[in-house]
């Protein structure tokens, strides 16, 4: 019985030595400190991401120390460090380039 009680509890804290997620809140702003809605918020490396909500603010589940990576179109893409216990302030300036070559024609882009 000894020996099963160790095993389990050996396995227990083999399991939550890799378990190392941490919640990562922020919020994304443009320039004008205004809430960009619909920016995409990455854990680079992996499929593991989220949407910012009607007032620019995120919350995801990521590895501590991974980086972040937030895009949203018209916007340079800007990449971040998860830090846990903070709220993150991501300011995304517009990528004049990209609005500059593109044109909206009647239904569709031209570029």
């Amino acid at each position: 019985m000894k020996r099963f009680a160790t095993l389990i509890l050996a396995l227990g804290l083999s399991l939550a030595a890799f378990a190392q997620n941490v919640t990562v809140k922020g919020i994304v702003l443009d320039n004008a400190r205004q809430p960009i809605i619909g920016a995409f918020v990455v854990e680079q490396g992996t499929s593991n991401g989220t949407m910012t909500g009607l007032d620019g603010d995120f919350t995801l589940r990521a590895a501590e120390g991974a980086v972040l990576e937030i895009s949203c179109i018209g916007y340079v893409t800007q990449t971040v460090t998860a830090v846990p216990d903070r709220t993150l302030e991501i300011i995304l300036p517009e990528d004049a380039e990209m609005l500059e070559e593109t044109v909206v024609i009647g239904y569709g882009v031209q570029k």
